[in-house]
């Protein structure tokens, strides 16, 4: 029995990659990887939450999912979720929990500043966080990545951690979903790689992204910070031409992040994925 974890990070396809994995759960199963995402999710976020607080149910969510697996024939257990690079985390509680299994986790790096930005639209847009700071004042994301993948990385763990690049010039056949599909050991051939744009997570240009952050001193409800963030697709999408503008950041900041990532590039480059290069993550 082999156990995948894909923890992220965020900001890279996770939720597109989840999505179609929801789809595809009937296909993947015959494909000998189990998927079965937590009850309402298309991901396992309740379940890594629960090693936020004790691991308790948590463990109990990763048996589970094994014996089910294993009565539908399936020699691969695939987890993913965000939360898992998140914390506070109970490592030992989850180190328990793999304990005498084949663990492989899979973590995708996005272009530092890239992300940064990308996050920085995510929690401006987002009803939950209503970001009002601006991307001056504080930064929405590690470029380093050293806090989010801090526990996946170093020796002695019991898990073999790979760092795949979220680069289009490096996906196996073109596609973030065709390449994900390759590391799972999966034939994308056969499955439906469409997906609802929503559950893609999009951004919003940057010109709508300073109104919403406007907005969000206002104090909406929550359905009509929804609705208003909808108008706002709507508008990006009914009138490109009005945002051809730049997303609000200087050459010399991009530059900045990315050698930030640099410094520390090499406590990854023991983890990247064959082949992987790190020029664009840093040129």
């Amino acid at each position: 029995m082999r156990l995948i974890f894909h923890v992220g990070a965020h900001k890279t396809g996770t939720s597109a990659i989840q999505a179609f994995l929801s789809k595809n759960r009937d296909e993947l199963a015959v494909q000998g990887i189990w998927y079965a995402p937590s009850a309402g999710h298309m991901n396992h976020s309740p379940l890594a939450q629960d090693f936020q607080r004790s691991g308790q149910a948590g463990s109990a969510a990763i048996h589970e999912c094994i014996e089910d697996g294993e009565r539908a024939g399936c020699s691969t257990i695939l987890f993913s979720s965000e939360c898992f690079s998140e914390h506070p985390f109970r490592e030992v509680a989850f180190q328990e929990s793999l304990r005498g299994l084949e663990t492989l986790v899979i973590g995708y790096v996005r272009r530092p500043d890239d992300i940064v930005i990308s996050a920085y639209n995510e929690i401006v847009r987002d009803s939950t966080h209503r970001w009002t700071d601006s991307l001056d004042a504080k930064l929405p994301y590690d470029p380093t990545y050293i806090s989010i993948f801090k526990r996946w990385i170093g020796p002695g763990k019991p898990w073999r951690f790979i760092v795949a690049p979220y680069d289009q010039d490096q996906w196996v056949g073109g596609t973030l979903l065709s390449d994900f599909s390759v590391m799972i050991g999966a034939d994308p051939s056969s499955m439906k790689q469409e997906i609802d744009r929503d559950a893609a997570n999009r951004s919003l240009p940057a010109p709508l992204i300073e109104v919403m952050r406007a907005i969000n001193r206002i104090g909406l409800s929550d359905d009509h910070h929804r609705a208003v963030v909808q108008a706002m697709y709507r508008a990006s999408e009914d009138s490109p031409h009005l945002y051809e503008v730049d997303d609000g950041i200087s050459d010399a900041r991009r530059a900045a992040y990315r050698k930030s990532f640099e410094s520390v590039a090499v406590l990854f480059r023991p983890h990247y994925r064959p082949g992987f290069n790190e020029d664009f993550m840093i040129a």
